[in-house]
């Protein structure tokens, strides 16, 4: 059985279509689908069912796709130590929070890292679903290595390494009257109209479960999941925002930050799979080691 028919199949199943898949496996929809109907000659059973509007698997293709994967990332470890001469292979897939990692110097630990690594083919690519989306990918196989953002918590099925924390404050148009006091009260602030990111972003996430636990509730009228633009629609008199001091821009006019009366926190950190290959964990530790030298 050929490894490549194998991923044309993890790609479908994960991908829901042909097309996708393709795209993420770079070769033509004509080949993914040739290499699908030989797979499942080979194996004598019906992995995907398809129609001229959808491609879903069968039970047996869903029972399959964990032992796929799982058999792709024992090959992946299989080719790490067959070449253990100290030299990193191979693609490396990192998925990133959009605008969260720009200003903490990922560009200087993946510079680094690519000149160390030639042989490795690294892809970059931001999340449109924040940090719920990344863990999916990582845990689906669709991304070897992610940052994850959100309240501290553990990870079923993927190793992490914390690298900061951040408090939430309160963001405030100049001279609202909330701003007046020293801390602002979170059950005062929930009665106004919220600027936020879309939900199953970590920060929403981490302020969400904050307000439940409170017995409290909000109204969010605006989402953006560019997270250094809320403090722009907050000075435009929009609504307001809460979120984690370290994301709130440098430069930002026309807001006041101010401390809540609520301690929430978020967490920035980097995951791999639980048996991860070589280069994702060598990455991993190379962005760690950034972090705690900073």
């Amino acid at each position: 059985m050929e490894t490549r028919l194998l991923e044309y199949f993890v790609a479908v199943a994960q991908e829901g279509g042909f097309t996708r898949a393709a795209e993420r496996c770079h070769a033509a929809q004509s080949t993914v689908s040739a290499g699908i109907r030989a797979l499942e000659s080979d194996l004598g059973v019906v992995l995907f069912e398809r129609d001229t509007r959808r491609v879903a698997q069968t039970p047996t293709g869903a029972a399959v796709l964990p032992l796929a994967r799982e058999l792709l990332d024992q090959l992946g470890r299989l080719r790490d130590v067959a070449s253990d001469d100290g030299v990193l292979r191979g693609t490396l897939r990192v998925g990133t929070l959009t605008n969260v990692v720009a200003g903490m110097r990922l560009s200087s630990v993946l510079g680094r890292f690519q000149a160390q690594h030639p042989g490795v083919d690294l892809q970059l690519s931001p999340s449109p679903t924040g940090s719920a989306g990344l863990a999916r990918d990582l845990a689906d196989g669709r991304i070897d290595l992610a940052f994850l953002g959100g309240a501290p918590m553990p990870l079923a099925d993927l190793e992490a390494e914390p690298l900061a924390r951040s408090i939430f404050v309160a963001i405030l148009p100049l001279g609202h009257p909330l701003g007046e006091q020293d801390i602002v009260p979170l059950a005062e602030l929930v009665r106004l109209p919220f600027i936020d990111s879309p939900e199953g972003f970590g920060n929403r996430t981490a302020l969400d479960s904050a307000i439940a636990a409170r017995g409290l509730a909000r109204r969010t009228t605006i989402e953006i999941a560019d997270v250094a633009q809320m403090p722009l629609f907050v000075a435009a008199g929009l609504g307001v925002a809460v979120m984690p001091r370290s994301l709130v821009p440098s430069d930002v006019v026309g807001v006041d930050l101010h401390p809540l009366d609520t301690l929430i926190e978020w967490e920035l950190l980097v995951a791999t799979r639980r048996r991860p290959s070589a280069a994702a964990r060598a990455l991993r530790t190379a962005v760690a080691a950034e972090f705690a030298s900073d």
